[in-house]
């Protein structure tokens, strides 16, 4: 019987790393042989396991999970890494491939997905997604000088400033970052500028609301259709586009006399205590 190639698991949630094991076991060649919940765990278990594929999240206790890959790259060079992550690929995937990943799945994705990722990655291939495949390439190869700079200002920031951003995102206080993070909340507040600094915003208050219109899905939306401007674009108000079928509002001028066929609206009296008001309905409009 040929010898089953070896992986090791790298999550901190028990629920994750019992799926992935029961899909892995399943295959006649292939073996779960450890699990690590931390970084200090999954590095012990790689310079004693020596496993054929590691399987690893972004979100791991103790150390950036952009960095675990780098020390398990150390410790094993031609070490096979796979991030199984719900983090958005565009936003971690190719970090995670300049740290030395060979294949990028989310935690969404279907379980035959999960398994070619797998095989892929053994088989010394590279395995990501047809989306981030194209934009990996487009920024390498294009020519065109809207590909020679980032295209998000979220991309100028290092892998801890990132952590941080995202934990804003998710309104994380300054003593909950750090708690989570095994760092000083002074470390933390340095972080904020320096990524304040970096998106070029003016206030904690403007970072904490473009951190959270990023996590609603605004920032990738931008990432993906056009390159910013700077970090403050994303926070300037955008006109609501016109209803189809209907003029915008400056497209010709306005006239000061009302339309022949639309009366004049009279002042509203003030609601009697008690009396609910009455809403006037203009065109689809509460009034």
């Amino acid at each position: 019987m040929p010898m089953k190639q070896k992986i090791l698991i790298v999550d901190p949630v028990p629920i994750v790393r019992y799926g992935l094991t029961q899909l892995i076991n399943t295959e006649n060649d292939l073996v779960v042989c450890g699990e690590a919940v931390d970084a200090p765990q999954a590095v012990q278990l790689t310079e004693g396991l020596k496993p054929d594929l590691v399987i690893t999240d972004i979100t791991i206790e103790c150390l950036n999970g952009i960095e675990i890959i780098r020390q398990l790259k150390a410790i094993q060079r031609d070490l096979p890494i796979l991030v199984y992550t719900l983090h958005d690929e565009y936003l971690y995937g190719e970090r995670a491939f300049r740290a030395g990943a060979k294949g990028y799945v989310r935690k969404v994705d279907p379980p035959e997905v999960v398994r070619n990722a797998i095989r892929k990655v053994l088989n010394g291939y590279l395995y990501l997604s047809d989306d981030m495949a194209r934009t990996l390439f487009d920024r390498k190869y294009k020519e065109s000088p809207e590909f020679s700079e980032s295209e998000s200002p979220i991309d100028r920031l290092s892998n801890r400033e990132l952590e941080i951003f995202e934990l804003i995102s998710k309104d994380f206080k300054p003593t909950q970052m750090a708690t989570k993070l095994n760092i000083s909340v002074k470390t933390v507040e340095n972080y904020r500028v320096h990524i304040r600094e970096k998106l070029h915003l003016q206030s904690l208050s403007q970072l904490i609301q473009y951190a959270m219109e990023w996590y609603r899905g605004n920032g990738d939306m931008l990432r993906r259709t056009s390159r910013l401007q700077g970090a403050a674009a994303v926070l300037q108000p955008v006109t609501p586009p016109s209803p189809a079928g209907r003029e915008p509002a400056d497209a010709s001028p306005v006239s000061d006399k009302p339309a022949s066929n639309v009366k004049p609206l009279r002042p509203q009296k003030a609601a009697k205590a008690g009396r609910p008001r009455k809403s006037l309905l203009i065109d689809g409009n509460v009034a």
